[in-house]
């Protein structure tokens, strides 16, 4: 099969199961406003912020190496390598548990989150590491059917558990964690299992490897905890200045926009493989294949953010409990915030293929200072508002750093 003819049909297949996985939380999102009051569904926005900001910590931003290594090695070298690599994020646990620790006593005693959930979280993270870890391989394989299914099961699990607990044992806040945390239990283990069937996850310790996949992970740490602030840095500052209840009417409008990151997410998925390859030539023409899947991708995501925006009132009216349709100006600018974070993917994935991901931390750095800026400031003026328009400054920090970074390191030709 032709290059073109399989991209395009893997994009599809991608497109599809995004769509699929994301309409489960639209879903989601009226059913949960219906029968939550704002305060506890910025607690759940609360605990999402907990989780995100762990699983960096946990994975070491193993998946990338593994994502570069599967082209590089050979299947029984690449085992151990997955192998090497997931004893990590299993001692990062019991690491992370006392700065987690410390963390959760501030937020129990800031937003009245209690501390019980800690343990549950780094729980949640480990399973979701190896998750991850068969989607990555699942997506290096070009299997795309099995990758959207499993991620549409994954979703199935998450909300339908979540809403179980929620609604049938009165369980709030307390329920979503439950939800996740069986989803994730589920999961982890099924992808264990796919993998030492798949031959993927062999008992054969290499500390070479080991070094290796720390040496190219770690970096990546400030980049993905970037990556979660410029998403999640706002809800810290809108919970800390203007209270939960704003937070779960914010939240609303943030589960709206990021759809976007879903389709996002599917698109990247179905180029990376391919970029990968062109990038690994080192030609002017395949360079101009890269550039032209990017600018296709750019593109589609533009024209989604467009009827994203014009169909959020018709969502809102006709979905959405009148407690939350403070929000409904919100998406818009939020939108517009995800669809710059978007384009930024093109130059990451760029610098991921050339192994330089310290300047992904160089970048990450600077975002989170910035970012600690500009939200503090703009939400202590304008509230919510400001949260959206710090929300577009940071992700537009973050292009234009990337997009100089990657420029510098690998010149490619766009037209």
């Amino acid at each position: 099969m032709k290059l073109q003819q399989l991209f395009l049909r893997n994009s599809l297949i991608y497109l599809i199961a995004s769509i699929a996985v994301g309409v489960i939380p639209f879903i989601f999102i009226p059913i949960l406003t219906n029968i939550l009051e704002p305060q506890e569904l910025g607690k759940i926005g609360l605990l999402e912020l907990c989780i995100a900001f762990s699983f960096p910590v946990i994975s070491l931003g193993l998946h990338g190496a593994l994502n570069v290594e599967f082209f590089n090695l050979k299947k029984e070298d690449f085992s151990s390598y997955v192998f090497s690599a997931s004893i990590l994020p299993i001692f990062m646990g019991g690491i992370s548990i006392v700065a987690l620790w410390s963390a959760f006593y501030f937020l129990e005693i800031e937003f009245a989150l209690p501390l019980n959930w800690l343990v549950l979280i780094l729980i949640i993270a480990i399973n979701q590491f190896f998750y991850q870890t068969w989607l990555v391989i699942t997506q290096c394989e070009k299997r795309p059917i099995a990758y959207g299914l499993m991620q549409f099961f994954m979703v199935l699990l998450n909300f339908g558990l979540s809403l179980v607990f929620i609604t049938e044992f009165n369980l709030d806040a307390d329920g979503r964690l439950y939800g996740l945390l069986v989803a994730y239990l589920i999961v982890g283990i099924l992808s264990v299992i796919f993998l030492l069937r798949g031959g993927y996850l062999t008992l054969n310790l290499n500390l070479n490897y080991l070094l290796g996949a720390l040496k190219y992970g770690v970096p990546l740490i400030p980049h993905l905890i970037g990556g979660m602030s410029i998403v999640y840095l706002d809800r810290y500052f809108i919970a800390e200045q203007l209270g939960a209840e704003k937070l779960g009417i914010y939240i609303v409008a943030v589960q709206m926009a990021f759809s976007l990151i879903l389709i996002q997410n599917a698109l990247n998925q179905a180029i990376i493989p391919f970029v990968f390859e062109k990038l690994g030539l080192r030609t002017i023409e395949a360079d101009k294949i890269v550039s032209k899947l990017f600018f296709g991708y750019i593109l589609f995501m533009g024209v989604t953010t467009i009827l994203l925006c014009l169909s959020s009132q018709y969502i809102y009216e006709y979905f959405i409990d009148y407690k939350y349709q403070a929000s409904q100006e919100l998406v818009k600018y939020l939108a517009f915030s995800m669809f710059i974070l978007s384009c930024s993917k093109i130059p990451i994935n760029i610098i991921l293929f050339e192994k330089k991901t310290y300047l992904l931390s160089f970048a990450a750095i600077i975002s989170i200072s910035c970012g600690w800026v500009v939200f503090d400031y703009f939400i202590s003026k304008e509230g919510l508002r400001g949260a959206v328009i710090a929300s577009m400054i940071l992700s537009l920090v973050t292009l234009v750093i990337v997009s100089i970074f990657s420029f510098r390191i690998r010149k490619i030709k766009w037209i």
